[in-house]
């Protein structure tokens, strides 16, 4: 079972707390030893943030791409879950240079990655032999994040649900429950 605690409700427990001290201790003009050793609050989880995001399904996996960080996500295994994530910086591919390469030439009903995304898949072997071509088009769109500890949720486009934890993944998609 995981507690969620709002970060407003423990600033406003730990104000009512301080305040409980001080109504209790004895009218002095200092404040009590016993305020002054009291626990400061724990600190408080990092923020959801939304950012910027791209994902294209492929034949064995995923390429997800966030924006404020710069990074790809590459995720192995099949369309529900998978044993593997590695993590790419998008710092190769630049505006300007060409999108796909068109010596490549996908199958019937398939897709070269574009961009970043297609200069990734084109330039590493592994990641290219282990996602395979692209089954759908890549899609931008925008997405919520959360981190807590080592993993991270993330909303992908449509109905999709993904949490990394360590170097595993899953994909939660609502209709299929």
């Amino acid at each position: 079972m995981t507690i969620r605690i709002n970060r407003w409700f423990a600033i406003a427990l730990c104000t009512g707390f301080v305040g409980l001290l001080l109504m209790l201790a004895p009218s002095q003009t200092s404040i009590s030893s016993a305020a002054q050793k009291t626990t400061p609050c724990p600190p408080t989880p990092p923020e959801p943030r939304i950012t910027g995001a791209a994902m294209q399904r492929y034949e064995h996996g995923y390429m997800i791409w966030i924006q404020d960080t710069r990074t790809f996500y590459v995720l192995y295994g099949d369309q529900f879950s998978g044993s593997l994530v590695e993590t790419y910086p998008d710092d190769q591919w630049k505006e300007g240079m060409p999108e796909t390469d068109p010596n490549i030439v996908p199958p019937q009903g398939k897709y070269q990655p574009t961009r970043g995304g297609g200069y990734l898949w084109r330039t590493n072997q592994k990641v290219r032999d282990g996602l395979g071509w692209g089954i759908e088009p890549p899609t931008g769109f925008t997405t919520l994040i959360e981190q807590r500890g080592d993993t991270i949720w993330f909303a992908g486009q449509g109905w999709d649900v993904f949490t990394i934890t360590g170097k595993t993944w899953q994909s939660h998609d609502v209709w299929r429950k």
